[in-house]
């Protein structure tokens, strides 16, 4: 028998151990588990890597309350523009699942650039390269041009597996109307819908071919009214987009001149307008504070976050924006962060600095959230569904995240990328929904940005199916309410949340160091677990709630 001091402290251990279960018992009934949720096995994996491990971060209390100004929420809120010649193939299981967990609701194709160059019945590039300009991407004048796997049977086997709808961007500079209208059938005689047509893609620009086209906005505005009569007539009910811009006052004389071409022309006859929304971080590009990747440090963070309200707010307060008609839809085809990139090498002074961090996907998210500010808003389109880390929502390939010989990250292939992963928790809160109402916060931290711009660390917006919006409904089963939250400053913020929600809530949390290159699925630190009245929002966080 064991001598009895040996027995003593043994029996001391034990209860010592069993008090610090009931402990952690206790404290994990905040954070218990989802089950079945797609949370559940990246919670238990999240990197630890990037969390801070210098002193906590300060805490703020703040109060959240719903806007009384209800919206009606689009159904084509989830988009994505698809570069084509950059999709594997539209049969791979690997990236349709990828695909699937972004939850789309439209795929714009052939996409953009590509479109003006795409011949349907080859799937791929024009081969006629003579009428391909000296300004064309490197990888579409010579890599691409053997692709062929976008022929509309692809398309049509991936807008089955996505559960998605088609927008069909026409190409009016190397083809006609003749052929596009035999590509429309085409696809209708094989069962895809023909919902949504844009017509051509970003023309305003003033290089030689697109000039050569159409020599001035008029002549657009007028060829596109032709053709939109032609559409309509062959295939009742379809919605056309014109192709319009965003331009601010550097822009150039055409570019400013472009809408009110439409206006003259096309757009009377169109249902919507289609523009491309790009804006930058903010940062002196010549600024870096390292050589190492990403190129931006803690005292950048505040002036990242705010350019997406900074360019929002400005742009809406330029004429070419004031002067679109209150009763046209506005789609936005593309949108993303935009770095100064095209530069021939690394080392030319033209890299990125932010793209492919977890700013950036909270950054795409906070550009999908505040075009709901926009009532006219009814698509919004994030570029694209499939490429490198610059601009990616999947990464399909292990070196997909490449900056120069020197900075090559592994990735998991078909991971989902920072902006992907952030994406697809939005996609996860609306879908079903159709009402939305902005989220107000008291308290919330105040940010500056570039310029002096003023912002709150705090934004967010609540979702609601139509039967949860009628207060009457006999069938609680069918009323639902969800929210989406982004706490984009550095602060720990312990949120009232007692008038947005019911009794108790679930919820998902993304977090992680804005810096934090995301090549994995477990990259980002993943919690889920359910709460009432107050929810801890950790500093750099989208947080997802369901009402339980």
């Amino acid at each position: 028998m064991l001598p009895r001091y040996v027995r003593l402290s043994m029996r001391l251990i034990a209860l010592t151990f069993a008090a610090f279960l009931l402990i952690v018992g206790y404290a994990s009934l905040q954070g218990s588990p989802i089950q079945g949720s797609w949370f559940a096995e990246r919670s238990d994996r999240s990197s630890e890597e990037h969390r801070a491990d210098a002193s906590a971060p300060a805490v703020v209390d703040a109060k959240a309350t719903v806007a009384t100004d209800e919206r009606a929420l689009s159904a084509k809120l989830m988009c994505f523009n698809v570069n084509s010649v950059q999709v594997p193939s539209w049969h791979s299981a690997s990236f349709l699942e990828s695909a699937r967990q972004l939850r789309p609701k439209v795929l714009r194709v052939p996409g953009g650039e590509v479109a003006n160059y795409w011949d349907w019945e080859r799937g791929g590039i024009i081969e006629d390269d003579t009428q391909l300009p000296d300004g064309l991407p490197e990888y579409m004048r010579y890599d691409a041009r053997s692709y062929t796997n976008g022929k509309l049977t692809d398309y049509q086997a991936g807008l089955q597996a996505t559960n998605s709808t088609a927008l069909f961007v026409l190409n009016m500079l190397t083809s006609d109307l003749a052929d596009q209208i035999d590509m429309l059938s085409t696809a209708a005689k094989s069962g895809m819908e023909i919902k949504y047509v844009e017509l051509g893609n970003e023309y305003y620009f003033g290089i030689p071919n697109y000039a050569a086209k159409f020599p001035t906005p008029e002549l657009y505005g007028e060829e596109a009214k032709v053709w939109i009569g032609y559409l309509r007539d062959i295939f009742p009910g379809v919605k056309i987009a014109v192709f319009g811009t965003a331009a601010g006052p550097q822009s150039s004389e055409r570019e400013l001149r472009w809408n009110q071409a439409l206006l003259e022309t096309a757009l009377p006859d169109a249902d919507a307008i289609a523009l491309h929304i790009y804006a930058e971080p903010g940062l002196d590009p010549d600024g870096f504070s390292t050589q190492s990747y990403p190129a931006f440090d803690e005292g950048d963070f505040a002036t990242i976050f705010g350019e997406p309200f900074r360019h929002w707010s400005g742009m809406r307060s330029q004429p070419t924006f004031k002067i679109i008609p209150p009763d046209k839809e506005i789609w936005i085809t593309e949108f993303n962060l935009i770095e100064d990139i095209f530069g021939n090498n690394y080392n030319s002074g033209r890299r990125p600095r932010v793209m492919g961090t977890w700013s950036h996907g909270l950054y795409a998210l906070a550009m999908n959230l505040m075009f709901l500010e926009e009532d006219r808003v009814t698509m919004t389109c994030n570029h694209d569904l499939v490429e490198d880390f610059k601009f990616g929502a999947i990464l399909p390939y292990a070196n997909s995240f490449y900056i120069s010989d020197e900075q090559t990250f592994p990735v998991t292939p078909m991971t989902l990328s920072a902006t992907g992963q952030a994406l697809q928790l939005l996609g996860e809160t609306v879908e079903g929904m159709t009402q939305s109402a902005a989220i107000k916060f008291a308290n919330a931290p105040q940010l500056t940005g570039k310029d002096g711009y003023e912002y709150s660390g705090l934004y967010g917006w609540q979702f609601q199916s139509l039967a949860s919006a009628d207060k009457s409904s006999a069938n609680p089963q069918t009323n639902r309410s969800s929210s989406i939250v982004l706490n984009l400053s550095d602060r720990i913020v312990q949120l009232e949340i007692s008038e947005i929600t019911a009794d108790s809530v679930d919820y998902q949390q993304l977090s992680a160091d804005p810096r934090t290159l995301v090549t994995s699925p477990y990259a980002l630190t993943a919690k889920q677990g359910s709460a009432s009245n107050m929810l801890s929002l950790p500093p750099h966080s989208v947080t997802r709630l369901m009402a339980a």
